[in-house]
C-alpha cells in the first residue's frame, strides 16, 4: 500500500511519498519498480533492462476504491522493461 490507511485495509504500508533509491522522490509503486530494475539490472548480460516513458500517471485506486474508503497512489510515467533469461 501506498500510505498508512487507518484500518481501511491491511497490507505493509511505505509512505504516500518517499527518497527513491536512484534519487529523487516518488511513491511505494515507484520505488518497488525501481529496486526491481536494479536488481535486474545487475544480472545483465543475463537480462536485458531498460525503461520507456509511457505517461500514464492516473491515480490507482487501492483498498476497494473511493466508495470503499480506500485511496490513490500515483506513479511517475515510467515503465521497466525486463526480459528475463537473455541468452
Amino acid at each position: 500500500m501506498d500510505e498508512h490507511d487507518h484500518g481501511r485495509c491491511s497490507g505493509d504500508h511505505v509512505p504516500a511519498h518517499m527518497n527513491l533509491p536512484n534519487g529523487g522522490t516518488g511513491s511505494g509503486f515507484d520505488f518497488a519498480r525501481q529496486r526491481l530494475y536494479d536488481a535486474f539490472k545487475r544480472g545483465e548480460p543475463h537480462h536485458v533492462v531498460r525503461t520507456e516513458y509511457w505517461g500514464n500517471v492516473d491515480p490507482v485506486f487501492q483498498c476497494g476504491g473511493p466508495t470503499r474508503g480506500g485511496y490513490t497512489a500515483h506513479g511517475n510515467g515510467h515503465v521497466s522493461i525486463i526480459r528475463i533469461g537473455n541468452p
